[in-house]
């Protein structure tokens, strides 16, 4: 728990007279707010705050604790933000991400970030659905999605290429596509469509090349939520997918794996790291961001 949080949510709250205030004056969502306040009272051990449908006011216990802790918090929010250091200070960090690209690159980065940064302390959240840091209370979310949001901060940390490939097995049965109208004809490996990760169809690929940008409606003959298990059906010879050229190397250098269309491109995916825009003077959030972005620039 960090405790400067809690007490500042809690101060807050008593400045502003509600806790849609505080979370809007802190740029956080009012779940957060209202966590942190119930975390600082479970360990002061009585409510501070009195709670009615109109307002909210402090117990005598808040007032307390108002009192004696106000300037207290008000000079360590100065402090955080006039002492510089090129290697920040450790807090707890809550990191969410999707399961591809978090359970490899994100997860690898992240233990090395570790390794480079003895005290780091932080949590890394996996799973199938994008996660908005406002509303899930995590410090930072990083996923192949922006999510655009006034009070959300969204940057690049990599920019993955990708190209689509075969099993020479496959290729032998089926033949060679030439160009991407040819794909009508062939079984494609897609995503599953699922609306709170896509905007975008699975079905519908894209290409670029010398000939200009082409869309080719396809036939799925299987869906993942994995582009890892899609891997696996591809080297298997069930049909032509769109991967990430670095989770393919290996499959290139043995043989399992063939580009298909190489003049042809599809687009590139961006990796964004996305937090609350309350961060943006954080030094230890920023340093995770240059750090990330220095660290997938070499992996995908």
């Amino acid at each position: 728990m960090d405790r400067f949080k809690c007490l500042e949510a809690f101060i807050k709250i008593v400045e502003t007279g509600s806790i849609s205030h505080a979370a809007r004056a802190l740029d956080l969502s009012k779940s957060t707010i209202s966590e942190r306040l119930a975390q600082l009272e479970r360990m002061v051990g009585e409510p501070l705050i009195a709670r009615s449908t109109r307002k909210v006011s402090s117990t005598a216990a808040g007032r307390r604790v108002y009192s004696e802790f106000r300037k207290t918090a008000a000079h360590l929010r100065t402090l955080e933000g006039a002492v510089g250091s090129d290697r920040p200070a450790s807090e707890p960090l809550r990191i969410a991400s999707t399961l591809d690209v978090g359970a490899i690159e994100v997860a690898q980065a992240l233990a090395e970030y570790c390794v480079q940064n003895e005290g780091a302390d932080l949590s890394l959240s996996i799973g199938n659905d994008l996660v908005d840091p406002l509303d899930r209370g995590f410090d930072m979310a990083i996923h192949f999605r922006r999510i655009v949001h006034a009070k959300l901060k969204v940057e690049e940390v990599a920019v993955v290429e990708c190209g689509l490939y075969a099993s020479p097995a496959y290729l032998q049965k089926r033949g060679r596509p030439r160009s991407p109208v040819e794909l009508r004809d062939h079984s494609c490996l897609g995503y599953m469509f699922q609306p709170s990760v896509h905007d975008w169809i699975p079905s519908r690929w894209d290409f670029s090349g010398a000939g200009g940008p082409q869309t080719v409606d396809v036939r799925l003959k299987a869906r993942f939520n994995s582009g890892i298990a899609m891997r696996h059906f591809a080297v298997a010879g069930l049909g032509l997918a769109i991967l990430p050229k670095a989770r393919v190397r290996s499959e290139i250098a043995r043989g399992a794996l063939e580009r298909v269309l190489p003049e042809q491109s599809p687009p590139s995916l961006t990796l964004f790291a996305i937090y609350p825009r309350a961060y943006v003077s954080n030094r230890q959030i920023q340093h995770l961001v240059r750090f990330l972005r220095t660290q997938l620039a070499e992996t995908m």
